[in-house]
């Protein structure tokens, strides 16, 4: 009857397992639950770092797309710019061959008031004429002889008095050229 209880017993009998093959079992299923963890945790990390990478690049993205707009809303005045560089660049040239008219408008103001001065004007050889009102004779003279001391200092050159009118209200009109050094 012993063959017949085994056929009818329909759970199988555990066989006993040696110390090894339960080692080995034991030594396997910590494995593989460390190795699901470490695949879990390092799921998790790439996961991670692929959240953060999409979100700086979309950060760049929206950055380059300012950027670009910020340049092309520059180009106009970037043109200007330019314009503006060539310009200056002109002018510096003109400055520097230019006589400076300035020292001009000094040494006038040194032996002439300039309420008296009533017209200058100054060619591109540098030279001035001057019209002047003096209400005596006496700054008829000191003007001259402050323009005669002009011309020994060589600050002038050539001066002539081009012009001396008695003027209806009794002071003198005069017309005064020189040839300035600069």
């Amino acid at each position: 009857m012993d063959t017949a209880v085994r056929k009818i017993n329909l759970i199988p009998i555990k066989q006993e397992e040696s110390p090894q093959t339960g080692m080995a079992i034991a030594l396997l299923r910590r494995l593989s639950f460390w190795a699901l963890v470490i695949f879990i945790v390092s799921g998790i990390a790439v996961g991670g770092m692929y959240y953060y990478m999409q979100i700086r690049y979309e950060q760049l993205v929206k950055t380059k797309q300012e950027l670009s707009q910020i340049v092309s809303q520059s180009a106009a005045k970037e043109g200007l710019l330019a314009s503006v560089k060539q310009r200056t660049a002109l002018i510096a040239k003109i400055m520097g061959v230019q006589p400076p008219v300035g020292n001009v408008f000094d040494m006038l103001v040194s032996f002439v008031s300039p309420g008296q001065i009533t017209g200058v004007s100054v060619d591109e050889k540098h030279t001035v004429s001057l019209s002047i009102h003096a209400a005596s004779i006496d700054e008829v003279i000191s003007i001259t002889d402050t323009l005669i001391k002009q011309t020994t200092a060589h600050r002038v050159r050539a001066p002539q008095l081009v012009s001396l009118t008695f003027g209806r209200t009794g002071g003198f009109d005069i017309g005064v050229s020189f040839i300035a050094v600069f």
